[in-house]
């Protein structure tokens, strides 16, 4: 008898113990976030792509890493850009840093539009953020006069706003 009070004892004391710890222990709330706005890019982002130019013959590859500003309210500046075309660096630099045609748009479903001049063209790229919280950015890109077609990849430096 008195080992199985002293059984029925221990396993209370272990049941009070763990619902003491459930009770007591901090529980994370989940800040849901309905989509994404403008504001969802916010901050320094590294800005890579690649593609080709079909108006020469033959068409000619590229690549392009810039260091970009998203302002949180629908434009962007760029700086520190590098362009190579064909294996050789382009002497022009790319996304001017005064280009108030510099500009994006991000939708609630979290796609998102970026538009902006260079070189005399104008260049639309569709994509959409990867992760909700305006982590990366995947984009295809179009230039104006459909010679231009190419991959982007914009992915945000985090510690930097």
């Amino acid at each position: 008898m008195k080992r199985t009070i002293f059984v029925l004892a221990s396993i209370l004391v272990v049941l009070v113990a763990l619902i003491a710890v459930l009770v007591v222990r901090p529980v994370r709330k989940v800040k849901a976030q309905t989509g994404c706005s403008n504001r969802t890019l916010m901050g320094n982002y590294g800005w890579t792509e690649f593609g080709t130019e079909f108006e020469y013959t033959p068409p000619e590859f590229w690549t392009f890493s810039a260091l970009v500003y998203f302002d949180g309210n629908g434009k962007f500046t760029g700086s520190e850009s590098y362009y190579i075309e064909n294996g050789a660096p382009d002497p022009l630099n790319g996304i001017s840093g005064s280009d108030s045609a510099s500009t994006y748009t991000v939708n609630s479903n979290c796609t998102v539009t970026i538009t902006y001049t260079w070189e005399g063209g104008t260049y639309t790229d569709h994509g959409l953020v990867v992760d909700a919280i305006g982590g990366e950015v995947i984009a295809a890109e179009q230039g104006s006069n459909s010679d231009t077609t190419g991959h982007v990849d914009i992915k945000k430096i985090w510690g930097s706003d």
